[in-house]
């Protein structure tokens, strides 16, 4: 009888720990989901080296570049002229002599024609942020030979 006791302890015992190691593995996010909010949308970052990385972005927000900049997310920042000049940590300088970079931003894969402020986030959409390096900027074609 103190056999089986013991025995419906033990197992009482390692139900409960079976049981809080589920819990907590389902409470625990990816550390590539970022946010909190009711809509969740993916974001890929392409950097200078041209490595991708996914994120899940969770939002109450309307607009990409504000659920991007959101307290609890904070993967871009922006320069003195309000573009995105930092994403994921990485900046992007416009230099114009073919050593800098600027993010391209597409939606499902089409590059987007306004800023990420006014681009409405769609749930079913993918979001990618891509390091774009410059081109030297070729004066030349302006010279007054050049266009006459």
């Amino acid at each position: 009888m103190k056999k089986t006791r013991i025995l419906a302890f033990i197992l009482v015992i390692a139900l409960v720990a079976a049981s809080a190691m589920m819990i907590y593995s389902c409470e625990k996010t990816d550390e590539n989901t970022l946010g909190k909010g009711k809509t969740s949308f993916k974001l890929e970052v392409t950097d200078d080296k041209n490595e991708t990385k996914t994120f899940t972005i969770k939002t109450d927000e309307k607009t990409l570049g504000d659920a991007l900049m959101h307290d609890d997310v904070k993967l871009i920042a922006l320069d003195e002229w309000g573009m995105v000049s930092t994403v994921n940590g990485l900046k992007a300088e416009w230099i114009g002599d073919g050593t800098g970079g600027w993010w391209a931003v597409y939606t499902n894969g089409e590059m987007a024609l306004v800023g990420v402020f006014d681009i409405e986030i769609d749930k079913d959409a993918v979001y990618k942020f891509e390091y774009t390096k410059e081109t030297a900027f070729d004066e030349s074609a302006f010279d007054d030979e050049a266009v006459g």
